[in-house]
């Protein structure tokens, strides 16, 4: 009897301390810091890059590696970073610098680096931030990442706050920034963090093409593909295709501001050149939804995206024409006049009737 109680009791102290174990190996897989990646593209940034560079070095986040692609700047961006290493050698094994001789164009050096990334460790987690920009808050990657692994979620959703070089490039700002599209992407937040795993299904929102803005947001789980735009400005268009593939969308709360962009006067996308809306604009919003066609391809929601892709088209491109029909009306762009509205109208009124088209096929 006594052997038998001896023995039960040597059983119990081998399953708690087996129980234990297992329990502080969960604890401590789930402690181990993923990567995060931070995507830098820089084009002539030398008066910026520095102090993006050092917000992101600010972060408390342990696991996290800068990736900066120097798009042929004609400017010291290169050497700016360069002579930042020399004299900083710890940092070799957290910053690295890469440089091309010829501008590629935005879009190519954010597929560049999309694709180092991957390369690198196909599992880390993608940030952006631009050369120009600076993270605000030193817990902006951790509190990302916690969010995101206790969502599950693809993507995560943050606001922000927007200076800018010259106040004047405050009207080329339309749809973007302003209080209405503000309130949309704070009621958005809201809604999502209101649900009960803070987490939500991109459907869900029907709301959520409806703002431009969140094109600029990027916090992208390892899970998320992300698109490849047209190789031209305006690729934000492209990037909202990611939030129709999450499985789940999750936020940070709408009073939390963690990141500051600078639209500067040099800006592509303020400067309003006639090449914007002959060419920029059509293409990516046609190559927008020809994305989203494609990746919801045999999904039994695939309607419901497509739909959703047609109406954020539709809306930019009428939004682009009432800009185009001001700028000719005013004459306040040289590079822009009559010719410039009328070509803009035809590719706008092909775009319309292809998507048509295609929905009509689908409706089939």
């Amino acid at each position: 009897m006594n052997k038998l109680i001896k023995n039960s009791y040597f059983l119990l102290i081998v399953l708690t301390s087996l129980g234990a174990m297992i329990s502080f190996v969960c604890k401590a897989q789930y402690k181990i810091q993923p990567t995060a990646h931070i995507l830098m593209p820089a084009y002539n940034a030398d008066k910026f890059i520095e102090t993006a560079i050092q917000s992101v070095l600010e972060q408390n986040y342990p696991n996290l590696k800068l990736l900066v692609f120097n798009d042929g700047s004609t400017d010291g961006t290169f050497k700016k970073v360069q002579k930042f290493l020399e004299k900083n050698p710890i940092l070799k094994d957290k910053i690295y610098l890469r440089s091309t001789d010829h501008n590629k164009g935005v879009s190519q050096a954010r597929t560049t680096l999309i694709d180092w990334s991957k390369r690198e460790n196909p599992d880390a987690y993608i940030f952006w931030l631009d050369a120009d920009d600076k993270y605000i808050s030193k817990s902006f990657v951790k509190d990302v990442i916690q969010q995101m692994r206790k969502t599950s979620a693809d993507v995560c959703l943050v606001n922000f706050s927007v200076t800018y070089e010259d106040e004047n490039q405050k009207s080329n700002a339309v749809g973007l920034v302003k209080e209405k599209e503000k309130e949309k992407m704070n009621g958005i937040i809201k809604a999502i963090l209101s649900s009960p795993n803070q987490a939500i299904k991109p459907l869900e929102l029907p709301n959520l093409l409806e703002v431009t803005s969140l094109g600029w947001i990027k916090c992208y789980a390892p899970t998320v593909k992300l698109p490849r735009p047209v190789n031209c400005p305006f690729e934000d268009f492209v990037y909202m295709s990611a939030l129709l593939e999450a499985k789940s969308i999750t936020a940070l709360h709408a009073e939390y501001e963690p990141i500051q962009y600078l639209r500067r006067s040099t800006s592509i996308c303020g400067q309003r050149k006639s090449k914007n809306f002959t060419h920029d604009i059509p293409s990516q919003l046609l190559k927008f939804f020809d994305t989203v066609l494609k990746h919801s391809m045999n999904q039994k929601d695939q309607l419901q995206k497509v739909e959703m892709a047609k109406g954020f088209v539709f809306r930019k491109l009428d939004q682009y024409a009432g800009v185009l029909e001001k700028i000719v009306a005013t004459n306040s762009h040289p590079d822009i006049n009559q010719k410039t509205l009328e070509i803009y109208r035809k590719k706008a009124t092909a775009i319309e009737k292809y998507i048509n088209q295609k929905l009509a096929l689908l409706h089939r």
